[in-house]
C-alpha cells in the first residue's frame, strides 16, 4: 500500500466512556491524533433471526455519537481501488495477537457471531452477548506490565476454553494449564534487560497467530473497505485519501438494513460511527453491506446479499417494495404470457384495462373485470426491475448524446425524453400507492440510477431551464438521504442542491436559509453533533470546492468533444456513492 499495512492491538488502546473526551477537532484536522476507543448508549445483544447485533439503550439523536474504535488490522491502497481481501488477511495472519484480540476473531468466525432463523435465545451454542459486550467495551489494560502480564487462573481456562475451534499457530506452542499456573505462581522473573518480566502466559498469548483459512473467511465475511477514506477530512488533516481495508470488531457485529440509520468514517485507523438518523430506544442500529448496491431494486439486493452473506434480507425496505412491486411472484414465461394476453384484451375490448398494467392487475381485471378489484401493489409491479435493466443502455446513450458532433440537439432532446417518461413512470406507479414521503423515496431509491442520470444529464445536456434541473436534482438527493443518509454522496449532493437553491433564490431567502440547514444536518450526520461551527464550515468548505471542481471537469470535457478535440477522459464526475 502506498501508506501503510499494520495490525492494531484493540486490548492495548486508549479508550474512554464518556463523548465528550473525543476532540472532534484533533479527530478531523490533526493526522497524530488517536482517538480512545468508546462505546456510546448502545448494546450488543442477541437478535432472533440474525443473532448478535447492536441495540440502542435509550432515545439517540441524529449526529450522536455510537461507536469509536480501532481495527485488529486494516491495510491502505491506491485511492479508487479497495485493497484486495487476500492483502488485508496476510496482515492478520502474520501478526501477533493477544488474548483480548483472538476471543475477538472468535466472535467473528464462523457462525459464532451469526444464528439461524430459528434461534430464539442465548442457549443455542452462540456466544453470550454479555462476553461479546464485554470484550467490545472500553478496556485499559495495567500500564505498568505489558498486556495479560495480571491474567488470573479462571481467566487462564476461559481463554483455553474459548480458543478451542479457532487454528492458532506461533512461535511457541501454548502452554498447557499447569504449566500456566505454575508459571503465574512464581512470580515475576527478571528478562533479558535485568527489569521486571511478565508473567510468562503473558508472552504465550500475545504471541498468538491465525492459520490463513481462518484469516480468509474473517476477512470476507466481516471486513470493511471504501476506494477512499474521507476526503474533506483528509485535506484539513494535511494527507491524501487512500483506499482502505480494515477489519473492525465493533462495526463487524452491525447487522444489515437497506436503509441503515448509521454513517461510518474512516479516518486513517480510527473508525467513528454516527446516527445518522433518530434511533429509538430498544431499535436495531444497522450499517449497509450493498454500497452502491443500495439502489438497486429488491431483487437484486437480496439476490446479492444471498450470495456474499447467505441471508435472505427482511428490513423495512424490502418488506415494502416486494409488496408493492413483488418481481418474484411469477416466473419470466408467466410474466411474458400474461403481458401478451393484456395487450391482446387491451387491442379487442374496448373496456379492456390499460396494456401498460402489470400482469397480476392485468389478470385481476380480465377474471374479475376491470376495477371489480385491484392488488395493493403498484399495476406494473415489474417496472423498477425493467428500468435497472434499461439503464445500462441509457448512460450509454448518455454519454453519446453529450459527446455528439453532428445532430447533436436531436440527440440530445431524444434522450432527455427517454429519461423524463422513464422517471414519469415511476412517479405515476408510487403515487396511487399513498405511501409516507419516506417509503416513496425507498421505493424511487430502488431505480436510483435513473434519479442520478436525470439529475446529471439535466445539467449537462443544457436542454433544461434552471428550475427543472433543480427539481430533478432535489430528487436525487430525497432519494440518496433515505437509503444513505450522511454518505459522502449525501454531501457532495446538499452541497450542491444548496449552491443551486441559493444561486436562483438568495443565500437570505426562505429557500436558500432552508438547503442551508438541510446541508448542514447532512453534515452532522456524518461528522457528528459535536462538531463546532467554524469546523462544520470548513469540511462543507471543502465539499463546496469539491462540488464546482467536478461540475467544471464536466463542462471541460464537453467543450473539449465540441470543439473537435476528441475525447477527454474526466475522474468519475458522476455523483453515485462510492461507500462499501
Amino acid at each position: 500500500s502506498n501508506r501503510r499495512s499494520f495490525v492494531c492491538k484493540c486490548s492495548s488502546s486508549q479508550s474512554t466512556t464518556s463523548s465528550s473526551a473525543i476532540d472532534y477537532r484533533s479527530l478531523y484536522t490533526r493526522q497524530t491524533y488517536v482517538a480512545p476507543t468508546y462505546v456510546g448508549p448502545v448494546a450488543v445483544v442477541l437478535i432472533q433471526g440474525k443473532g448478535l447485533g447492536w441495540r440502542a439503550t435509550r432515545d439517540i439523536y441524529t449526529g450522536e455519537l455510537l461507536t469509536v474504535s480501532e481495527p485488529l488490522a486494516v491495510t491502505f491502497g491506491t485511492s479508487g481501488q479497495v485493497p484486495e481481501n487476500k492483502s488485508l488477511a496476510d496482515v492478520l495472519c502474520g501478526s501477533d495477537l493477544s488474548a483480548r484480540d483472538i476471543q475477538l476473531v472468535q466472535l467473528l468466525s464462523g457462525s459464532e457471531a451469526r444464528c439461524d432463523a430459528s434461534s430464539t435465545s442465548a442457549n443455542d451454542g452462540s456466544p453470550s452477548a454479555t462476553h461479546a459486550m464485554d470484550l467490545l467495551q472500553p478496556y485499559t489494560p495495567d500500564e505498568t506490565q505489558p498486556e495479560c502480564s495480571s491474567t488470573s487462573t479462571g481467566q487462564v481456562a476461559h481463554i483455553a476454553d474459548d480458543a478451542h475451534g479457532v487454528n492458532i499457530t506461533g512461535a511457541h506452542s501454548m502452554p498447557t494449564l499447569p504449566e500456566a499456573t505454575d508459571a503465574m505462581s512464581a512470580g515475576s522473573m527478571s528478562n533479558k534487560e535485568g527489569g521486571q518480566a511478565a508473567d510468562p502466559l503473558g508472552l504465550y498469548i500475545t504471541r498468538l497467530q491465525l492459520d490463513p483459512e481462518t484469516c480468509m473467511d474473517v476477512v470476507a465475511g466481516h471486513s470493511y473497505g471504501e476506494a477512499s477514506e474521507d476526503v474533506a477530512a483528509c485535506e484539513l488533516r494535511e494527507e491524501s485519501p487512500e483506499s482502505f481495508l480494515g477489519l473492525w470488531p465493533h462495526l463487524a457485529l452491525m447487522n444489515h438494513s437497506c436503509a441503515p440509520n448509521t454513517s461510518i468514517t474512516v479516518l486513517g485507523r480510527c473508525l467513528v460511527v454516527h446516527a445518522a438518523a433518530p434511533i429509538l430506544e430498544g431499535e436495531e442500529v444497522t450499517v449497509s453491506y450493498l454500497g452502491s448496491y443500495r439502489f438497486s431494486d429488491v431483487a437484486t439486493r437480496r439476490s446479492l446479499l444471498k450470495t456474499q452473506y447467505n441471508f435472505h434480507c427482511q428490513c423495512h425496505r424490502c418488506l415494502v417494495e416486494h409488496r408493492l412491486f413483488p418481481t418474484r411472484r411469477y416466473s419470466a414465461t408467466d410474466v411474458a404470457e400474461l403481458q401478451l394476453s393484456a395487450q391482446a384484451l387491451s387491442a379487442t375490448s374496448p373496456d379492456a384495462p390499460p396494456a401498460h398494467q402489470g400482469p397480476l392487475q392485468s389478470l385481476l381485471d380480465r377474471v374479475f373485470g376491470a376495477g371489480s378489484f385491484s392488488t395493493a401493489a403498484a399495476q406494473d409491479n415489474t417496472l423498477l426491475k425493467s428500468i435497472n435493466e434499461s439503464l445500462v443502455e441509457l448512460e450509454a446513450g448518455a454519454q453519446d448524446a453529450l459527446t455528439a458532433l453532428t445532430r447533436v440537439q436531436e440527440q440530445r432532446t431524444s434522450l432527455l425524453a427517454r429519461i423524463s417518461s422513464a422517471v414519469q413512470q415511476v412517479e405515476e406507479q408510487i403515487s396511487p400507492l399513498g405511501l409516507s414521503a419516506r417509503d416513496a423515496n425507498l421505493m424511487r431509491a430502488s431505480v436510483g440510477g435513473l434519479y442520478r442520470l436525470h439529475a446529471e444529464y439535466s445539467e449537462l445536456s443544457g436542454l433544461c431551464h434552471p428550475d427543472q434541473h433543480l427539481a430533478a436534482l432535489n430528487s436525487w438527493l430525497q432519494v440518496v438521504e433515505a437509503v444513505a443518509r450522511g454518505s459522502d454522496t449525501h454531501l457532495f449532493l446538499a452541497v450542491k442542491h444548496r449552491e443551486r437553491v441559493q444561486a436562483a433564490h438568495g443565500p437570505a431567502s426562505v429557500e436558500g436559509r432552508r438547503a442551508e440547514l438541510a446541508c448542514a444536518a447532512a453534515h452532522t450526520a456524518r461528522y457528528g453533533k459535536g462538531v463546532d461551527a467554524d469546523l462544520l464550515k470548513g469540511l462543507m468548505g471543502v465539499r463546496q470546492r469539491m462540488a464546482l471542481g467536478s461540475s467544471m471537469a464536466a463542462r471541460i470535457s464537453l467543450l473539449a468533444w465540441g470543439s473537435g478535440g476528441g475525447a477527454v477522459q474526466v475522474d468519475d464526475v458522476s455523483m453515485r456513492a462510492q461507500e462499501q
